[in-house]
């Protein structure tokens, strides 16, 4: 059964990531199971009246509660909601097995406002085992999707599901390459470098994304743009992405080490403004 998860904690991001959620299980024509995890990691005092384990219980079924009283009309959407026992990270990595997406905001009520990404986004995307929405607030759904690709296999998979996310409404899908300027050719003294003209990178990355896109199968209702930009690619790609209903991105590129999550998709989380970012995994 296709179904997308999102977890919750209260908070108003949390809130905002829920509607997002709604709307794009709308789109999908799927389920929605909206999940709040708890734990009790005290067990030497009790609380007037009531087990404290029994008080977690009864708030976390208050805010489930409370979640689909500020969700209002789900649009037809089906809603189940979990209360699950147990660290959150570890709860929406199981339950994002067999799942379409798994959905979470940029941070919740344990981040400081001055941070731009949680500690559970930020670990959750690089470990479920789904495509993984983070979401900052209840953005607007227009039809363009920007996806990075740079060759790898992480990133091909970026891109297949940006294509089937497309094909639901008919998005357009901006494919961007960035460019990020390197200095790698021997110059005529010691020490001295030469960087190769950025006409050529370009022109090369063009080729790319052309032999990229002649690999997969495109969809007959999706408009397909390649874009070539030059500069650090998270901000190239963050910026690309702005009033885009969502950026695409692998886990990790060309490059990457044994980190579950690659640099770029990294920075793109922490420093995307609005659009919501999406994490695909290779498996």
């Amino acid at each position: 059964m296709s179904k997308i998860v999102v977890g919750i904690d209260g908070s108003e991001s949390s809130t905002e990531a829920l509607r997002w959620a709604c709307v794009e299980a709308g789109r999908r024509g799927c389920d929605l199971d909206v999940v709040h995890a708890w734990e009790y990691r005290f067990t030497s005092f009790l609380l007037p009246g009531a087990l404290p384990e029994e008080q977690m219980l009864d708030d976390g079924e208050a805010l489930l509660a409370e979640a689909l009283t500020q969700l209002g009309d789900t649009g037809g959407v089906t809603v189940r909601t979990h209360l699950v026992k147990g660290h959150i990270v570890e709860v929406l990595r199981n339950l994002s097995e067999g799942s379409d997406l798994l959905v979470v905001a940029s941070r919740g009520r344990g981040g400081f406002t001055s941070l731009v990404l949680g500690s559970v986004s930020a670990s959750i995307a690089g470990h479920a085992l789904c495509p993984v929405a983070v979401v900052r607030r209840n953005h607007a759904m227009v039809q363009r999707i920007v996806v990075g690709v740079d060759g790898s296999p992480e990133a091909i998979h970026g891109l297949a599901f940006a294509l089937a996310e497309a094909a639901i409404d008919g998005s357009a899908v901006d494919v961007v390459m960035v460019v990020e300027p390197v200095i790698n050719t021997v110059g005529p003294y010691p020490g001295f470098i030469i960087p190769p003209p950025i006409e050529e990178l370009e022109s090369e990355a063009e080729r790319q994304i052309v032999e990229i896109l002649a690999g997969v199968t495109v969809p007959a209702n999706v408009t397909v743009r390649p874009v070539v930009r030059t500069g650090l690619a998270h901000r190239e790609l963050v910026d690309e992405a702005t009033g885009a209903s969502m950026l695409v991105v692998g886990t990790r590129g060309r490059g990457g080490s044994g980190l579950k999550i690659g640099s770029v998709a990294t920075a793109c989380l922490h420093h995307s403004e609005g659009t919501p970012i999406v994490v695909v995994p290779t498996t």
